[in-house]
């Protein structure tokens, strides 16, 4: 994370006008910089090959190419280690250096860097209320590609990259109408916002929701993403439903909500998400949170087989 957003993270999360106003693009994480400059294989090169793996034994890898003892790499997951090594090729010879390792802070908030898009993040890695964790790289919360002043427009092909073959996304879950990327299975669930300050008490929004969480109950549609048109306010709806029915804490569900202030042209209120715990505990009983959105979900139509499926899937 940027200072601003670590800072953010640790303090109380209604405080997010401290460290963000919805003005500014500073939504990004800071780039991961790995240097091997001191080693040397004895012989000139101009290309290396970095390996990167969760497992020591390198058995599933990705592997990045550079032509400098360096190397800028984003969109790592918290709270892991890695291992990494480095590896030329010169005359029909492969030299490979030591292995390495490092490990990754258990922050939560894992926001994502795709080139052309904004207000990326993954909903993993959040504690549950009953000390289990969501899991990384399976769900995220989205923009719709650039967000200026009311205008969309194509993502980068580097961004297209990264979404296909680094977060290697399968479902978009579209809630707007935007455009597509071909090749990515795409569910359009349109949601209205007339009623801006409780999206999830609509009528037909509760059928598109119902409609999103039917997605979510395929693990065949992982990793899938969710979106809007800013990632705000019909994102920020699904997201609080999704999170809290997996049961992530009242505090965090805040924290992911106003984060959206860390991207431009997306001033993000509190008194909207305060507004859900509040239509929750007033209109759906349960002893929290998580079992008033179980609750609401049912209401709906979501099949409780459903909810249990994105249970096994999301939660570890």
């Amino acid at each position: 994370h940027t200072d601003s957003q670590a800072k953010y993270i640790l303090d109380d999360p209604y405080n997010i006008g401290k460290y963000a106003s919805g003005t500014q693009e500073i939504c990004l994480p800071n780039v991961f910089n790995l240097s091997f400059e001191d080693i040397n294989f004895g012989v000139d090169t101009n290309q290396y090959i970095v390996n990167l793996s969760e497992t020591e034994d390198f058995s599933v890898c990705e592997q990045y190419i550079t032509n400098q003892k360096q190397l800028n790499i984003t969109n790592l997951k918290l709270n892991t280690s890695y291992y990494w090594n480095v590896s030329i090729q010169k005359d029909d010879i492969k030299y490979i250096s030591q292995t390495f390792s490092f490990s990754t802070r258990n922050d939560i908030i894992r926001n994502i860097c795709v080139p052309g898009s904004t207000n990326w993040r993954d909903l993993g890695n959040y504690q549950t209320i009953y000390g289990k964790t969501i899991k990384q790289e399976l769900i995220y919360r989205w923009a719709a590609f650039v967000f200026s002043h009311g205008t969309t427009s194509n993502p980068t092909q580097e961004g297209i990259d990264v979404i296909k073959n680094q977060l290697k996304i399968k479902s978009d879950i579209d809630l707007t109408g935007v455009n597509g990327i071909d090749g990515i299975n795409r569910y359009f669930y349109r949601m209205e916002y007339s009623n801006i300050d409780n999206l999830i008490d609509d009528e037909g929004n509760k059928s598109s929701i119902k409609s999103v969480f039917e997605v979510l109950g395929d693990e065949n549609n992982y990793p899938a993403v969710f979106h809007c048109t800013r990632g705000r306010d019909r994102t920020g709806a699904v997201a609080f439903l999704l999170g809290g029915y997996l049961g992530m804490s009242k505090d965090d569900l805040v924290r992911d909500y106003l984060f959206t202030n860390f991207s431009s042209s997306n001033t993000c209120s509190s008194s909207v998400i305060n507004n859900y715990f509040s239509y929750m505990e007033n209109n759906f009983e349960g002893p929290n949170l998580k079992e008033q959105i179980k609750n609401y979900l049912l209401s709906i139509g979501v099949t409780m087989d459903v909810l249990n499926n994105i249970t096994n899937i999301l939660v570890q």
